[in-house]
């Protein structure tokens, strides 16, 4: 394909491109909102494993999980709540739509199929709809191009973990492809904290598997598909803390999405994109009588969502684009949920439920002599539950030199209640969506040629209508308010071919308006150093460090507010290419031996290490 436009997940080379930003791919360094790009070659580089690895690392966000391997991991997007950042697999949305707060689960989402994960800062609901209250984070996959080649890899470590992965991609005539499939198997550690008394290790065995297909039908348009699943069976605790153990509690999870897309350049001036998308997410929680805290449970949800996406792109000129669409979204969800324990059986049954919603959405960006880069969105949503939303948001970037770059946005975004906070038992069918506003403003320098950049964001953000349990109506309502603010900076440096580092470092001051505390696991400091050294051509050795302090968690009944503990992390990975096809690697986890809790009373790993072999022919 060939015009003035580039296609949705084209390769060119402008440096880290992104498309998340404005719907279009364009150069990072040319947009106004504050946004990171972590590419797959710094996913390999630095040994990590999974998404939650890669965004813990990263400016601007935090990651809580409830004990390793397994436990729900959520993400907060300078300081908004797990379900308040819109998560995408190559631009659709994932996440489980009959939970608590329709919130996506980062515990099981490996990297291997990666090629980019693109992170937007600050409200973009204007493109995207509900849920980009804080943020996007959309996770690209390889496409594949070039001569096909495959790779075959295995990895064994602590806690009795080995993991086996096939992967294949390249083109085949007119035929771009691209799949993964991996397992992962441990006998784990216990998911409620050793150091509380809690000693029974909870395993964990995880399947993934990944296509992403693309063939041009001609120079103007292309025909492609994306699926992905991934299934896990693991075993977790009751609770957190003294007592939290049980033998027999075990999850089962399971994640299905499949979406075909068609993509055609009109002429010169027009490009459009259909994309429809199915996705099913399942979660299972049984547990048999052993007299744990939680006797017996027996438990099943089923969420849906199917969605229809058309985006037309419109160049008015060489210097001006307008971008426009409509989008379609059904979500339906059903659950099931038995207990019996000490304090008597409870039984909840949610029939199959659903919302429905459209949105259209237009963007204008232009480019003034490429020093003067902004945009212009907005977008109205017609939501079955509630009145008509409407969102927007401007981003400038302006060069002042060419090496030096002032940027800054605004923007709304709104959060659609879930299915479990309107249909639950504890539901409530007249509540209105959360909704948000945020600013960012900050600049960009760069010095010797490119080879060492800083940048400084300063951020604010205000949370209104927030849904929480009302434990006087004994009812979900749109009681609480929120404000975050803080400050980004980010320093990168190639002192050398062979040796690069990098610096971030986040401020946040996150508060719970309505009952005047801090919002609960958030850093107020997070810092993160990362050193990447090619020793020879064929040998490799990347350390991380990140530290973390002023955190808070709510324990006990009634629940008291406790500060967690300061921690840092090292990990330390070194690789070795012992000719074109082989590479063999090591690397070292928590070198420190750390004693730390992202989430009070669960456990988290101790120093580990682990090593593996890639094969690729």
């Amino acid at each position: 394909m060939t015009s003035g436009f580039a296609r949705g997940e084209e390769i060119i080379d402008l440096g880290k491109l992104v498309i998340t930003d404005s719907r279009v791919v364009e150069s990072l360094a040319d947009i106004g909102s504050s946004g990171s790009v972590i590419t797959g070659e710094e996913l390999r580089n630095k040994g990590i494993k999974t998404v939650k690895e890669a965004l813990k690392k990263t400016a601007g966000l935090d990651v809580a999980s409830s004990g390793e391997l397994g436990g729900p991991a959520s993400i907060f997007l300078r300081g908004a709540n797990s379900g308040q950042t819109l998560v995408m697999i190559d631009g659709i949305k994932v996440y489980d739509p009959i939970s608590t707060n329709a919130s996506f689960d980062f515990a099981h989402l490996g990297v291997d199929c990666i090629d980019r994960i693109e992170i937007i800062r600050g409200p973009q609901s204007s493109l995207y709809g509900s849920d980009a209250i804080g943020g996007v984070v959309n996770i690209i996959t390889k496409k594949g191009e070039g001569e096909p080649k495959v790779t075959l890899q295995s990895e064994g470590g602590s806690f009795s973990t080995f993991k086996e992965r096939i992967s294949s991609d390249g083109s085949l005539g007119a035929l771009n492809y691209s799949f993964d499939i991996s397992r992962t198997d441990s006998e784990g550690i216990s998911k409620a904290a050793a150091k509380d008394g809690n000693t029974e290790e909870d395993g964990y065995e995880s399947n993934q598997a990944s296509i992403h297909l693309d063939k041009a039908l001609s120079e103007e348009s292309s025909l492609g598909f994306i699926g992905y699943y991934t299934g896990s069976i693991f075993d977790i605790d009751d609770a957190g803390g003294a007592g939290g153990d049980d033998e027999n509690r075990q999850d089962k999870l399971e994640m299905f999405l499949a979406a075909p897309y068609f993509e055609q350049e009109i002429n010169d001036y027009w490009n459009h994109k259909l994309k429809v998308s199915y996705m099913r997410h399942t979660r299972h929680d049984d547990d048999d009588n052993d007299g744990a805290v939680l006797d017996y449970l027996r438990s099943h949800f089923i969420g849906e969502n199917t969605a229809v996406d058309w985006q037309n792109d419109f160049a008015l000129s060489s210097r001006d684009t307008v971008v426009a669409g409509a989008q379609y979204n059904e979500e339906r969800g059903e659950s099931y949920y038995y207990s019996d324990t000490a304090f008597g059986p409870w039984e909840e049954i949610i029939p199959e439920k659903k919302a429905d919603n459209l949105g259209f959405y237009a963007e204008n960006k232009i480019n003034i002599d490429d020093k003067f880069f902004n945009t212009l969105a907005v977008r109205v949503d017609d939501h079955s539950r509630f009145d008509e939303e409407l969102t927007y948001r401007a981003t400038a970037a302006y060069y002042l030199f060419p090496d030096f770059k002032i940027k800054g946005s605004y923007g709304t975004g709104f959060k659609a209640p879930s299915l479990y906070q309107l249909f639950s038992s504890y539901g409530n069918e007249f509540l209105s969506p959360e909704e948000s506003r945020g600013f960012d403003a900050g600049l960009e320098k760069s010095f010797f040629n490119d080879n060492l950049s800083l940048g400084v964001t300063y951020f604010a953000n205000e949370f209104d209508e927030l849904i929480d349990y009302d434990l006087n109506a004994f009812k979900y309502k749109n009681i609480n308010k929120a404000e975050t603010e803080g400050w980004e900076t980010e320093v990168k440096c190639h002192l050398t071919d062979k040796l690069s580092a990098s610096f971030s470092h986040t401020y946040l001051d996150a508060d719970d308006i309505t009952n005047n505390e801090p919002l609960l696991r958030r850093a107020k400091n997070k810092y993160n150093l990362n050193i990447n050294y090619e020793i020879i051509d064929k040998a490799a050795v990347n350390l991380n460090m990140g530290h973390f302090e002023g955190r808070f968690d709510k324990t006990g009944f009634p629940s008291e507010l406790v500060s967690l503990k300061d921690y840092t992390l090292v990990d330390l990975t070194v690789s070795y290419k012992l000719n074109e096809s082989v590479e063999v690697y090591a690397r070292v986890e928590n070198a420190l031996d750390s004693d730390y809790e992202e989430i009070r009373g669960y456990g988290t790993a101790g120093r580990a290490g682990y090593g593996g072999i890639k094969i690729t022919f």
